[in-house]
Parts: structure tokens; sequence; C-alpha cells
């Protein structure tokens, strides 16, 4: 979620040179949203366990013969993508993403926008839960107003500390592009703390991280023990809840919301 700002702008600059559109144009056409993380991308070291941000890019069209014998250089020459047309649109996505995130002076990150996605991906997690088969026993002893309010919190947080961008917006133009010292430096702390959001969602307590997968950190992406390449939010306690364990979900769920408080706090200038 915090890429898809940057994302978006990119997209506004490449054109389908076969429908003449941008792909900013095709993406506001069927509506998309940037869909969430599985676990079978090379994402999945620096999202799942590192904690930092990652997105993952590509082209969808016509099922192709994926993983057989038949898929070849030649079939992507000649049949999937004749003149590597939208091979070239992906680079210039990137590179135009890249290139977003390298020369801003404040990092393109939309924290805000996190946020409601955090929002939705807990009431998705409350709403799964409660269709489980024990749900009647367990779900109860599930402190989802725990995690909605860290997750208040967080939204709260980061409304007012995207604030500090527009100040620092009317100050360099109002200096006519200069930016003082004491100005430079309070950008720097401001690009810090939204990189470091990210990290601070990983769980790094001896133990921590999902229960029997411990080298995937994230409280919030990770993969599900037995759907690994679906995207999957909260995946601790999913895993949890689908063994029956409700107690230590709900430990699981009062540690996350309590990730989730204390990453918040980055959110302040």
């Amino acid at each position: 979620p915090p890429l898809e700002r940057a994302l978006i702008r990119a997209l506004e600059r490449v054109v389908d040179p076969f429908k003449n559109e941008t792909l900013k144009y095709q993406w506001d056409s069927r509506k998309a949203t940037l869909q969430g993380l599985g676990g079978g991308g090379d994402y999945v070291p620096f999202q799942d366990i590192a904690g930092t941000s990652s997105i993952d890019l590509k082209f969808e069209g016509e099922p192709v013969p994926f993983g057989s014998s038949y898929e070849s250089f030649n079939l992507v020459e000649q049949v999937i993508d004749p003149n590597f047309i939208y091979h070239g649109l992906m680079g210039q996505v990137v590179g135009l993403l890249l290139l977003d995130l390298a020369d801003r002076a404040i990092m393109p990150f939309d924290m805000v926008g996190y946020a409601r996605s955090l929002n939705h991906w807990v009431h998705d997690l409350e709403y799964w839960v409660n269709k489980q088969k024990t749900a009647k026993d367990g779900a109860p002893k599930i402190p989802f107003q725990e995690l909605k309010d860290a997750v208040e919190l967080v939204k709260s947080n980061a409304e007012e500390f995207e604030k500090w961008e527009l100040e620092w917006d009317r100050s360099i133009l109002s200096s006519g592009g200069y930016e003082a010292n004491g100005l430079g430096t309070q950008r720097i702390n401001y690009n810090d703390r939204m990189a470091a959001f990210e990290a601070s969602l990983l769980d790094l307590e001896l133990g921590g991280g999902i229960p029997n997968r411990t080298q995937f950190k994230h409280v919030v992406f990770g993969p599900q023990l037995w759907s690994t390449f679906d995207e999957s939010f909260f995946p601790a306690i999913r895993d949890t809840v689908e063994a029956g364990d409700w107690e230590l979900a709900r430990l699981l769920t009062t540690k996350i919301a309590a990730l989730l408080r204390k990453a918040a706090t980055i959110l302040q200038m």
C-alpha cells in the first residue's frame, strides 16, 4: 500500500501503443486496486522476513502454457508478446517508479493509504474468523476491538503525520525553493519515520513470528500454512484459528495490536 501513490504516477506516464491509452486510464477503467502479496514470489524475504515494503508488478492476459515445455523464448517473442512491447512498457513503469522513489526529496509513501488498508484487512480477518466451523465457541475470545482500535490509532497518526509534508511544501514554495538546514533535518527525520514504519511491524522478540515458521516476522503479511501462494493478512492469527488453538489466537491478536500501537508512535513528528 505505501507504494501505490508512486505506482499511479508511473502509470500516468506510460501509454499502451495498441489501445492509445495510458496504463493509468486502464487501471481506473477496471477499478483496479493493489492486491496483497502471497508467498510464492521473490519479494517474500523482503516483505515477510525483513519488513521492506515490496510490490509485485505484472501484465495479465490470455492463459499461457506456464511451466510447460511449450513455454519458450520463441513463444513469447512470436505469440505472447510480439516484439516484447509489454516487456518494454513494464520496464518503463519500473524505471519511473524507481526514479520517483530515488529523486523526490520526500519519499512518495502513502501512509494514510496503508492505514486504510489495515482497517480493511482487520474487518476481513474478523469476517473470515466468524465463518470458521468452531467460531461459535472460539471467536468471542479474539479481541478484535483491540485490533481495530490499534489500526484507528495508526490511521489518525498517519493523517496528522502527512500534514507535515504540506507544511514543508508551503515553506519551500514561499522561500523560492530554498530549504533551511533545520527544515532539511526535519525532512530526513520524516523520511526515516516512513521507512521505519514497515520494519516496526516485525515481531522480533525471541521466538516471535508466525508459530512454527518463525522466519516470517511480519505480523500483517506472510504466507498461510496451507495456502502459501494466496495472499494472506495476519497469517499467524489465521493459522492458529485453523488449528483450533483459540487461546493462542487471542494472545497473538493482543500482541499484534500492541505492535500496531507501537508502530503508530513512529508516525509522529
